[in-house]
């Protein structure tokens, strides 16, 4: 998560629950209290906030806004109207993960966090607290290497092109295996970072998902297997290549709560323009995912280059339009 992706989490997770609790807020006050811009507050809430809720996340579990003038209310988050009751359980797990994420550095604990986390530490048992430190201490250890760049290291293979040694997660068997590997590209699917690499050991082409990295080297051993990643992955899937083998796409979007669906792209630059717009140019070796994702924004977003993904897009747009005609 970039930081201005953290930036708007921890101003939503102020600004429901002072909205809520008062069944709601004149617009003036809340830009000024929480210093921000009227621009700012509604990208906030229309680029982020309608996307919050409660499992299984329809519509009527998310939350919803209305605004009549300078007034601003929330509906469907009854719950941020005053702090939730812990069960031991809960104020255990809630516990582990913010030492684990203080001591892994990835957040500071501030003087109002340390009053938060000796609160919560108070209402659990003596046996529990002594427990807690050396879970808490295993957990920051697997924090600590999930937080080491992968990605810089497995381009380096890629462009190299270098076998891997990987130490790698095996979900079904719960156990960390070292695999060698000949890297091909990375691929987007579901929310996640792949690498497609020729595994060496199982002698077929592998998909390897970064979260469950636990070690990467480089080694001295090159490739000997010539291999398309195209030809085991659907259309649909995202595939870039750091070797720039493959199309340069830029693209202009005029709205920034579009923002979040191009911070995913891998290796993309991203340039936000004083007019509100923002431009993003990423590599990319499958076009045909690009033209998919484009459609549902419309004249949201403006096509610079290439011309073959112009070309797809209206191809697809033309295609759809038969169907309701």
């Amino acid at each position: 998560m970039n930081n201005k992706s953290i930036e708007i989490v921890n101003r939503l997770l102020l600004l429901v629950p002072y909205v809520v609790s008062r069944g709601g807020a004149r617009i003036s006050d809340i830009c000024e209290d929480f210093n921000m811009t009227y621009d700012e507050l509604i990208s906030c809430i229309r680029g982020t906030l309608w996307f919050c809720g409660l499992p299984d996340y329809n519509p009527y579990n998310l939350i919803d806004y209305e605004i009549d003038g300078n007034m601003l209310k929330f509906y469907s988050a009854d719950y941020f109207r005053k702090p939730l009751k812990l069960t031991p359980n809960e104020a255990l797990v809630l516990l582990i993960a913010c030492k684990a994420l203080v001591r892994s550095g990835l957040i500071t604990q501030t003087d109002s966090l340390k009053r938060a986390m000796e609160k919560v530490q108070d209402v659990l048992s003596a046996q529990i607290c002594g427990e807690l430190e050396d879970i808490s201490g295993r957990i920051d250890v697997e924090m600590k290497n999930f937080s080491k760049n992968w990605c810089k290291i497995l381009e380096k293979g890629i462009t190299s092109r270098r076998r891997l040694l990987l130490d790698y997660y095996s979900y079904s068997k719960d156990e960390v295996n070292t695999r060698e590997v000949e890297p091909i590209s990375f691929v987007w699917s579901n929310g996640n970072w792949y690498l497609l690499a020729f595994c060496c050991v199982k002698n077929e082409v592998r998909f390897f998902m970064l979260d469950r990295f636990r070690d990467v080297k480089v080694t001295r051993k090159k490739c000997r297997i010539q291999i398309e990643g195209e030809k085991y992955l659907p259309e649909s899937i995202c595939e870039y290549c750091p070797t720039g083998a493959g199309y340069t796409v830029e693209l202009i979007f005029s709205d920034r709560m579009l923002l979040p669906f191009v911070e995913r792209f891998r290796g993309a630059e991203i340039k936000e323009k004083k007019n509100g717009t923002i431009f993003v140019r990423f590599e990319t070796k499958n076009l045909s995912w690009v033209a998919n994702s484009l459609l549902k924004f419309g004249e949201k977003v403006t096509i610079v280059s290439p011309d073959d993904l112009k070309s797809l897009v209206r191809d697809k747009a033309e295609t759809i339009l038969k169907y309701y005609v």
